[in-house]
């Protein structure tokens, strides 16, 4: 399961809040093939045997900087 950001990063720090639910455009498949929205019962069956938690930083090829501060997983 996977979220993809809509608009492009810029060098400028920014915030991004994002709630794991079937309203978000969580996408359940392989991200280079085939996926689908995430429904309700897949983000529940994911997230109900987590064993790892991945934060892409790179977006694009050659030489830049990156940078994330301050991740935070909540649950409601």
């Amino acid at each position: 399961m996977y979220y993809e950001i809509a608009t492009y990063l810029t060098e400028d720090w920014t915030n991004y809040s994002v709630k794991i639910d079937e309203n978000n455009a969580w996408r359940y498949g392989d991200h280079q093939g085939e996926n689908t929205l995430a429904t309700k019962a897949q983000i529940k069956e994911v997230l109900y045997n987590v064993t790892d938690f991945w934060i892409r930083g790179e977006f694009e090829d050659g030489n830049d900087d990156g940078g994330l501060d301050k991740v935070e997983i909540i649950a409601e």
